[in-house]
């Protein structure tokens, strides 16, 4: 089979700098020739596209530029033109290697940077034309790629220097009222929906032609060339008929993991929240139009870019478009220059980013492909993206061993010439030997593996979103959880009240406290302020109420819709207290401000404010306290008594939140506010928890909290699931986070099982400090919050339940949001690796026997031991289907009690090599040692030949069952789990050995009698003998290293001491 040189796109552009090409469409237009109306040859071309070849390092770039390559005037240009650019510092081109390298504004997104450079190229072009000899002086077209579309109107327009009412006035929109029903219509037929196309599957034909286009596929057809000129017409129809025949197959299969793969793609667009005909509605992202009012709330994804109207502390996860990794503060207030880079407009949002706290609202000014990120996403969806690195080291090992072919090839020719052979027999010769060398299923493998990896993930409920997850996944060695959604099930219940002297419980029938014989007693809603605090619960939140008052259906957070729950239990009505203090404004919670804070109509001048958030923080900010004998001032030990409750419920396990509310017509700062009480919460821990930690532990993966609650809390819930494997918690609080220096903080993470009261930014510093380490980092997350790790790890884990912005900043999302099926997507990606290898030995260690002996009967002056028919038959039969079957193996069971693979581990290295060339070595010399046994009993001729071609073949098919597993001997008396396509492909294969032996016209094409008895037996005896030796010296070398392959109990994984495992 042709080696595939496959390029299978990521799933999504997010996070890969490297893939956004020529983001913005100012350059890219397409004229035509005015003189004669045709185009020039340049047209459609991308001789002016630069190509990323590193952008790792922020305001960092290196460039392949096209055209740079020895050209000094290129060079000189580009060192003058570039810098001019207000964002650019420092240019340095190189002649020899073709590429630039430039230092950029980290603020910039790359994007521009690549306009940049592209628009300069176009410059340098067009002054070349006007300077060419013979040609008019006029002013030249720029021939510009055709398929990249040109901007609309609505991009090019600067929406971020005009005023807000300049906005709405050329939207023709209303910021109270919204756009109409029948204006949306009119709208959606002028702009079309708001979605980019994503990519699709490439043509049957390309797939087609594709599997001819390979260096191994070139040298299997000069073969047959040089077969059809000295005669060899048969071998020549042979070997084209292979070549074709495994086209086909390749074709087959290349197609089904090309949809598979395409399908990453099909994730559903979050609903966004607008205002249309004076109503807030929620609307599918595809139905929005320019002119909408967007509503923009935490956890939301912004369905189209906009122009913000108001914004209340508003900040927003622009990492997508910017590449900058901590959210970015927005501002309504418009901006005075034009020129202004996407990162620096603090009054736009883009269409895929994320709101991470306060809220607002903004007009819609673009959507669809006339968005930004629109406008990349087209570009990477007709782009061919890079290959994952598996795929990439495929692809090298397939052209060095067609190089290693050919020098062998040259090798075999020249030693037939010194032993005087025939040039006709040498030239034979030398191409069974090319044919041999050639692992024709190698390519296939690795597409075939991943393409089975993301169906097998989608059985199991794990949704792939960005293909080199795949791989990854089994390198991971440190798993981050957050708590809330993750490790619990996000079913938060009040179950305690705590004012300053009274702690009152909640059950499912309502509020009650406890005397001292345990008799249950009412309580007094009077008391100590406890009313007041139930009217801040029932008025400080964002949960919807819609249905019956007696059967009312919440929409909303959790934590928020516990609470509202609270309120009613205690008679509160919460539809009938929002009507008489209604909301005039809402503050939401933010990384600096751990808060909530809202302002109702009070009938008087002041303004009820009403106040929850962490304990400590709203604490600080109270003045007086409310007691049974009314308010009065808040003491020392009052703050110490309260510090003291807060800790004592934490450490049960509770999530707690504190209460205060005041009276202001300003800020809430100025209202003297009253501290009212705490309620604690509970978050039950979800079902097997604490056997899948073990099952972590065992697997080599250190398992680690990080959670927004406090210590207790946090530390609480880790001890009753087992989260350290020594039993032994650390923890590190975000406070103490923020004054660690990044060297020191990545030499603390090892040693830590719990990062508590921490912010997004901490969480992001955490996976970076593992990262710095030298460990692969998983982050599960299902918030807002969430989003900005999950991104920077190397694998983030969204639940399916959590919000659109976690999945949008993750590989791999959970649908059936159960951890246990990440341990399962863990052992899978673990396997899917070892797949590959296993193919990999398979297909090197027989091809190796068969060029071990086509040189051992050369150089034994025994001349041809097997015809090129012979070999390519050996090569159809047992390289293609046992190499698949291997690809479909199912994980071992204990693959989960070995250490994760290293990062960046190659996928065969020195040790795998010794052993491909051990067990081809034991393969061949069996069966050459057949080979001679039949020439001493037969003389040579085509049954001695038949003997050896029997003996190799058999021996190959016993080599695929060996190849199964690197972990088990049959000797050892452990059994693999059933892989029935190995058994069907070994039983159809023996099959087919079976015909050929056995049917007079394929015997003939394959050069030998019919097998008789004492031919099987010792070509079956043969086979036998370098099975039981290469399973023989599996044994050994298990039993050998039996001490390395098992994990030990220590605490963490130290990537050092890893690394000399794998080494070993």
């Amino acid at each position: 089979m042709p080696f595939f040189l496959f390029r299978y796109p990521h799933a999504y552009f997010h996070d890969n700098l490297a893939v956004i090409l020529l983001y913005y469409g100012t350059i890219m237009t397409y004229q035509s020739d005015s003189a004669g109306h045709r185009n020039n040859k340049e047209d459609g071309d991308l001789s002016t596209t630069p190509r990323v070849v590193h952008a790792r390092v922020p305001g960092r770039v290196r460039l392949a530029v096209p055209g740079l390559r020895n050209n000094r005037k290129l060079a000189d240009h580009l060192g003058v033109a570039l810098p001019r650019s207000t964002f650019i510092k420092q240019i340095s081109a190189n002649i020899r290697t073709g590429n630039i390298l430039v230092h950029f504004d980290r603020r910039q997104p790359l994007t521009e940077v690549l306009v940049q450079v592209t628009r300069t190229l176009i410059d340098f072009g067009a002054d070349k034309s006007q300077d060419a000899p013979g040609q008019k002086r006029t002013v030249p077209h720029r021939n510009i790629p055709k398929h990249i579309i040109r901007p609309t109107a609505a991009r090019k327009d600067p929406w971020h220097s005009f005023t807000r009412q300049e906005v709405l006035t050329r939207l023709k929109t209303l910021e109270e009222n919204g756009l109409g029903a029948a204006e949306i219509e009119k709208r959606l037929a002028t702009y079309g929906a708001n979605s980019v196309s994503v990519r699709h599957a490439r043509p049957d034909v390309d797939i087609l032609v594709d599997q001819f286009k390979s260096l191994p596929t070139a040298l299997l057809t000069g073969s047959a060339v040089i077969s059809l000129l000295t005669g060899g017409i048969a071998d020549a129809i042979a070997i084209m008929c292979v070549v074709c025949l495994n086209a086909g197959i390749g074709f087959a299969t290349e197609r089904q993991a090309e949809k598979t793969i395409t399908a990453l793609d099909d994730f559903a667009q979050p609903d966004v929240k607008v205002k249309r005909d004076s109503r807030l509605m929620t609307v599918p992202a595809q139905e929005i139009v320019p002119g909408d009012i967007l509503f923009l709330q935490p956890g939301a994804v912004v369905g189209a870019d906009a122009r913000l109207l108001t914004a209340h502390h508003l900040s927003v996860d622009e990492s997508i478009l910017t590449g900058e990794s901590l959210p970015t503060r927005k501002n309504p207030e418009s901006l005075l220059a034009e020129d202004i880079p996407v990162a620096d407009r603090k009054n736009m949002i883009f269409r895929g980013t994320s709101i991470t706290g306060g809220s607002g609202t903004a007009v819609v000014i673009a959507t669809g492909t006339d968005t930004e990120s629109g406008q990349v996403q087209l570009l990477v969806s007709t782009a061919r993206p890079p290959e994952t690195p598996t795929q990439q080291e495929l692809t090298q090992l397939s052209r060095q061993l067609v190089f290693a072919c050919l020098g062998a090839l040259g090798l075999v020719f020249g030693i037939g010439l010194l032993q005087r052979r025939g040039f006709l027999e040498v030239l034979k010769t030398s191409i069974s030997l090319a044919v041999a060398a050639l692992p024709e299923g190698l390519p296939t493998v690795g597409t075939v593996t991943l393409a089975l990896g993301v169906r097998s993930m989608r059985r199991e409920r794990v949704l792939i979103r960005k293909l080199d997850a795949l791989e990854t996944l089994g390198a991971v060695n440190v798993m981050c959880f957050d708590k809330t959604g993750t490790l619990t099930e996000n079913k938060i219940r009040a179950t305690t009240i705590q004012t300053l002297h009274d702690s009152i419980s909640v059950d499912k029938d309502g509020l009650f406290t406890v005397d001292t014989t345990g008799s249950r007693l009412s309580v007094d809603y009077n008391s100590e302020g406890l009313d007041s605090l139930l009217q801040v619960a029932a008025l400080c939140h964002e949960v919807e109420i819609d249905g019956a008052a007696d059967k009312p259906i919440y929409k909303g957070s959790a934590t928020e819709t516990s609470l509202v729950e609270l309120a009613e239990k205690a008679g509160i009505s919460v539809r009938d207290t929002e009507k008489h203090y209604r909301r005039k404004k809402l503050q939401h919670r933010t990384e600096s401000q751990p808060y909530m804070v809202s302002w109702h109509e009070n009938g008087d001048e002041l303004d009820l404010i009403a106040l929850k958030g962490r304990p400590e923080e709203v604490l600080d900010l109270c003045s007086q306290v409310q007691t049974g004998n009314g308010l009065r001032k808040l003491t020392a030990r009052d703050r110490k008594k309260i510090l003291k409750q807060d800790a004592s419920l934490s450490e049960n396990g509770l999530r707690v939140l504190a209460f205060a509310h005041g009276y202001s017509s300003d800020s809430y700062r100025k209202a003297d506010l009253v501290w009212l009480g705490m309620v604690g919460m509970s978050d039950p821990t979800r079902e097997g928890m604490a056997a899948l930690m073990k099952r972590f532990h065992a697997a080599g993966i250190h398992t680690v909290m990080i959670t927004g609650d406090q210590s207790g809390t946090a530390h609480a819930i880790a001890r009753d699931l087992g989260l350290s494997r020594t039993g032994e918690i650390e923890i590190l609080e975000g406070g103490q986070l923020d004054k660690l220096d990044p060297d020191v903080l990545a030499s603390l993470v090892k040693n830590t099982d719990i990062f508590a009261r921490v912010n997004p930014s901490n969480k992001l510093a955490i996976v970076e400090a593992y990262q710095k380490g030298g460990h692969v980092v998983a982050m599960t997350g299902d918030g807002i919050n969430d989003s900005p790790a999950l991104r920077a790890a190397d694998i983030g884990v969204a639940m399916g339940s959590g919000s659109e912005a976690a999945h949008q900043a993750s590989q791999i999302v959970l649908a059936d949001n159960k951890l246990a099926t990440l341990a399962t997507a863990l052992s899978m990606g673990r396997g899917i690796f070892q797949n590959i290898r296993k193919s990999l030995h398979f297909l090197l260690s027989t091809n190796m026997s068969e060029i071990l002996i086509s040189l051992g009967g050369m150089l034994a002056g025994r001349g041809q031991s097997l015809t090129p028919i012979q070999l390519l038959w050996i090569n159809i039969i047992t390289d293609v289907f046992p190499a698949l079957a291997l690809a479909m193996e199912p994980p071992e069971k204990d693959d989960m009690t070995r250490a994760p693979r290293k990062r960046g581990a190659p996928i065969l290295d020195k040790k795998d090599a010794i052993e491909i060339l051990t067990e081809g070595g034991i393969i061949s010399l069996s069966s050459l040692a057949s080979y001679l046994i039949a020439l001493g009993r037969f003389g040579q001729g085509p049954r001695a030949s038949g003997v050896v071609f029997t003996s190799l073949m058999l021996s190959q098919l016993l080599q695929a069952y060996s190849s199964r597993s690197p972990h088990h001997s049959i000797l050892t008396g452990k059994s693999l789990p059933p892989n029935p396509y190995m058994n069907y492909a070994l039983g159809t294969l023996f099959g087919l050995q079976l015909l050929a032996s056995t049917t007079p016209p394929l015997r003939r094409m394959l050069g030998f009698h019919q097998t008789r008895l004492s031919d099987l037996l010792l070509a079956g005896g043969a086979s036998a003998s370098s099975f039981l030796a290469i399973e023989a010296l599996k044994a050994a070398r298990l039993e050998h290293k039996k001490a390395d392959t098992t994990i030990g109990t220590e605490q963490t994984i130290d990537p050092t001491e890893e690394d000399k495992r794998h080494e070993q």
